[in-house]
């Protein structure tokens, strides 16, 4: 059986389908981005615990050397240094204005319509994402798709639990009221991916380059463009 007539059977049978937001629904950080976020980190934490910046950045590059298993976004690590300050505050200190919280991208026709076709099918819509729920929903809203979706859940949702953790993922099942066989997971993260397919989520990887597919997804597109065209 090809793996496209194995995805179609997948994505068809199992009726609730939960997607990434950055890097899927709208584009992913870009190199400037998070080298401007790390920037703003190293600050951030030497003016909190009162060291220097060589200091602060020696802290989350021990954070992120001890990741050997999951490793966790920036915003993770940093609150293991700053406890005290929520995630989704230090999110939006690091990464404040990012792409004015998506907004440039407005309305969007072709998702929209597609959206409309999943709906028609029976097809229920999540988002799972390590992005604040307020910044997602505030996107969602310009982009004219919040009616789409059943629930958004953010690294706000689970008291900072956050992909690729598998904690992440159950807790969102169980948000949810379903089991993992019900359930198609689109993420363009192959940690998450790999993490979600171990407990048996039909996992779509939207890798963005056609020539550069990761194996150890179910099945990999190169843009959520494609796997919509293909399964919508």
């Amino acid at each position: 059986m090809s793996s496209i007539i194995r995805a179609r059977r997948q994505t068809s049978s199992r009726k609730t389908w939960v997607f990434d937001y950055d890097g899927v629904i709208v584009p992913d950080f870009t190199a400037k981005d998070i080298k401007r976020g790390y920037e703003r980190a190293y600050d951030f934490i030497s003016e909190a615990r009162g060291v220097d910046r060589k200091k602060a950045k020696r802290m989350v590059d021990e954070i992120e050397r001890e990741q050997k298993e999951y490793k966790e976004p920036l915003v993770s690590s940093v609150h293991r240094i700053v406890p005290e300050v929520p995630i989704p505050q230090l999110f939006r200190h690091f990464f404040v204005g990012y792409k004015k919280d998506h907004g440039h991208f407005g309305r969007d026709p072709w998702l929209v319509s597609h959206l409309n076709i999943l709906h028609r099918k029976g097809i229920e819509k999540t988002i799972l994402t390590n992005t604040p729920v307020a910044v997602v929903s505030r996107s969602m809203e310009r982009k004219g798709i919040s009616g789409y979706f059943k629930a958004v859940m953010g690294c706000d949702s689970f008291g900072g639990v956050m992909k690729p953790k598998p904690e992440a993922f159950m807790l969102a099942l169980l948000n949810l009221g379903i089991s993992a066989k019900e359930t198609v997971f689109i993420d363009n993260s192959i940690q998450n991916i790999l993490v979600a397919r171990e407990m048996g989520i039909f996992s779509v990887h939207i890798h963005g380059d056609e020539s550069s597919g990761v194996d150890g997804a179910d099945i990999s597109y190169s843009s959520l463009r494609e796997f919509l065209d293909e399964h919508a």
